[in-house]
């Protein structure tokens, strides 16, 4: 998958100290914030040369922590004086056959004008208060994990495309910052605009989802077919085929494991890490018929370059995908994560489980926020909009849930 790429030249992938320095250098306003995805590594979406945007399926945990999007532009564009009107649109679902679907929605974020000088060398950023643009949908549009795009439309203009005309450099996800003096507000308290850029610390993902979502996305594999609609891989020969996601070189240093969660299903099946010199993780990992998880270690001196990752089968047949990512924070740092039954599962803001156990909830920078021993259940309803862990023993056996909230 080609993807392009923004110049992102505001973004300080440095220290607090650093970031000191460039602003004792420049003339602009620069405000601090943690930067938590750069848009540039997303593949583009767009709807047409006025509607331009990213796929967001694969980053819905930080949009869930994130407070902000940030347009940075930069120069005239389109017009010295300021813009005409912006809108962010955005829609998804959470798969297919969807049982949540967020249809195309659109906000006008300044009306039809706002009055902003803009000049060569000069810096303007337009900051999108996400949880107030998306509104009354945004549980749902958090939850589109299987498809899901955002669009910036702009319409005005000389230039071939929106972003031209916006002038756009660099677009990123930030946590919350003041807002500097002297900045224009958007309509509906959607943000503000201002002279200047945030620069940050550039915070390493938790997590990054291995795609799935077209059929072209496990590209790698022998013997073998997959087909995204459904989620499945199909293997024509008893261990002598295998599919999975190709890189040809990736760095993983952010990472420490690779997580694959599938179906159960009648046969062992098996997940492969191959790295550049051309050895593979070991031990080997194999989920046994019935088995959901697969979890393999990155070696730490080859994880920075990964050729492919894939799944193999004991004998001929079908697994299906449920989950596959990368994760910086172990999942099996409790043992027998990987062969524990499921026993644990959320539903109506609680946390059931089969039995009694305990039970400890963190958020998704691994901070603690609740433990409890020797319970059924846990109530959540106090916990913010968000994406949590939770980690649950009972019986002496270990599980880990995901909670989108």
């Amino acid at each position: 998958m080609t993807k392009k790429r923004l110049n992102l030249r505001n973004v300080v992938k440095s220290t607090v100290a650093s970031l000191a320095v460039l602003m004792c250098v420049t003339t602009m306003q620069v405000n601090a914030a943690n930067v938590l995805v750069d848009f540039s590594t997303l593949e583009y979406a767009n709807n047409s040369n006025t509607q331009q945007g990213w796929n967001v399926s694969g980053i819905m945990s930080e949009i869930a922590a994130a407070k902000y999007l940030v347009l940075e532009t930069e120069g005239v564009g389109d017009n010295s004086d300021g813009f005409t009107g912006i809108q962010f649109i955005f829609q998804g679902n959470d798969g297919d056959p969807a049982i949540i679907e967020v249809g195309w929605t659109q906000r006008n974020l300044n009306g039809d004008w706002v009055s902003f000088p803009r000049a060569e060398g000069k810096t303007v950023s337009i900051v999108i208060d996400l949880e107030n643009a998306v509104g009354d949908k945004y549980d749902d549009f958090i939850q589109c994990t299987f498809w899901a795009r955002i669009i910036i439309a702009y319409y005005s203009g000389s230039l071939p495309t929106a972003f031209e005309n916006l002038g756009l450099t660099g677009a990123y996800l930030t946590d919350d910052f003041a807002k500097p003096a002297g900045a224009v507000d958007l309509a509906s308290n959607y943000g503000f605009i201002f002279e200047g850029s945030v620069a940050g610390i550039v915070k390493p993902k938790d997590k990054e989802n291995l795609p799935m979502e077209k059929d072209s996305d496990l590209s790698a594999g022998w013997n073998s077919s997959y087909e995204a609609a459904s989620r499945t891989i199909t293997f024509d020969e008893d261990w002598n085929a295998g599919r999975g996601w190709w890189f040809g070189s990736k760095d993983c240093s952010d990472y420490v494991q690779v997580v694959v969660e599938i179906e159960p299903t009648d046969a062992i099946t098996k997940l492969v890490v191959l790295y550049a010199d051309g050895t593979e993780n070991e031990p080997d990992v194999f989920a046994e018929a019935g088995e959901t998880l697969l979890v393999v270690n990155l070696d730490p001196a080859k994880k920075n370059d990964i050729k492919q990752i894939y799944l193999q089968r004991e004998t001929a047949g079908e697994v299906v995908l449920v989950e596959a990512y990368l994760t910086a924070n172990s999942v099996t740092s409790i043992s027998n994560v990987a062969n524990s039954s499921s026993f644990a599962y959320y539903a109506g803001n609680t946390l059931f489980l089969n039995g009694f156990g305990d039970v400890q909830i963190y958020n998704i920078n691994g901070s603690t926020l609740l433990t409890q021993q020797n319970v059924s259940s846990v109530d959540l309803s106090a916990l913010g909009k968000g994406v949590y862990v939770a980690k649950a023993i009972v019986n002496g056996q270990a599980q880990v849930v995901k909670i989108l909230k």
